[in-house]
């Protein structure tokens, strides 16, 4: 296994935690959260990195690597809903979690048919939004303050993964085209 599909595996073994902290009471837990999801956002930026540097692209890593960010962002908004001091629209996740749905069913059908489809740079550009968004968050939530901004980083959320999801859909139309018949 890869240098970078080991950072990947990591991250994965990191959701538990964060999801343990991020559900408990208190600062120190929320501090805790935002610390893995810290590390989470450092190895993937990493992992691709030295991918690409090394030559090894990984039909792996090219499926796993957006699991797992998507595993971490999820499950942080589905947490951030439960807390009653955070104002998340509800909708907006509802809206997030679809499109990794119909992203994944598309990735799922391509594989069917031979292909891997890795991240678009429009993916990547909403992944890095969306890991930012819930750092902010964290440290937000940690220190009390401007916790109403949470809101807003949710709806830019919303906005840069909706679009993202329609380029993709865009980008691979013929595959989409093709399966329908």
């Amino acid at each position: 296994m890869t240098l970078s599909n080991k950072l990947t595996v990591f991250r994965v073994f990191l959701v538990l935690p964060f999801v343990v902290f991020l559900s408990l009471e208190g600062r120190l837990y929320l501090m805790g959260a935002f610390f893995i999801m810290a590390i989470a956002t450092l190895t993937d930026y990493f992992d691709g990195k030295i991918a690409r540097k090394r030559g090894e692209i990984t039909d792996f890593g090219k499926y796993m690597d957006p699991l797992a960010d998507k595993l971490f962002i999820i499950s942080a908004l589905v947490i951030f809903i439960s807390i009653e001091s955070v104002d998340v629209p509800v909708w907006g996740v509802i809206l997030i979690i679809t499109r990794d749905f119909v992203i994944n069913g598309v990735r799922t059908l391509a594989a069917s048919r031979g292909s891997i489809l890795a991240a678009s740079k429009a993916g990547k550009y909403k992944t890095a939004a969306q890991m930012i968004s819930i750092l902010l968050s964290l440290i937000m939530l940690s220190f009390g303050v401007w916790i109403h901004l949470i809101y807003y980083l949710v709806l830019i959320m919303v906005i840069v993964t909706v679009y993202s999801g329609i380029l993709y859909l865009k980008e691979n139309f013929l595959l989409l085209k093709k399966a329908a018949k």
